[in-house]
């Protein structure tokens, strides 16, 4: 695990997936007809848990100009600046069955911030940064 501080805010919008995990790629391939413009930019995965254990998977990508998700009809979401644990995987299509163990293990770190989504960052085609937010002013301890 390592620590990634993010300076900044980040505004996406996104598309939510009609079943985890069976419809995230059906989720990115909507994101990315939306225009061609988006697939220059960063793509996010954000997941949350309800309190029945069913999992909610949004594909995101990074906002060029404030209101522009809603210009797509897409609902907007902010990764939140701050302090976050990651694992990076590199080649993470061919080791998809990585994603869910790094996410285990950073959500068994007690600094965790129960109230945020798990964020995937997908860095490259090849490299994804599994992220878990801390709770305020946790990293350095």
């Amino acid at each position: 695990m390592e620590l990634q501080i993010l300076k900044k805010d980040v505004n996406v919008f996104y598309i939510e997936a009609k079943e985890f995990p069976n419809g995230i790629s059906e989720a990115f391939h909507t994101l990315e007809d939306l225009h061609p413009s988006v697939c220059e930019r960063s793509f996010y995965g954000i997941s949350s848990e309800d309190k029945n254990r069913n999992i909610a998977y949004w594909a995101a990508v990074e906002e060029r100009y404030k209101g522009e998700g809603a210009a797509y009809g897409c609902k907007t979401f902010v990764i939140s600046s701050g302090a976050y644990l990651t694992e990076t995987i590199v080649d993470f299509m061919n080791n998809i069955e990585s994603i869910p163990k790094a996410f285990n293990k950073l959500l068994s770190d007690p600094r965790r911030d129960n109230k945020f989504p798990c964020v995937e960052w997908y860095k490259s085609e090849r490299e994804m940064m599994c992220m878990i937010r801390l709770k305020q002013n946790e990293e350095l301890n």
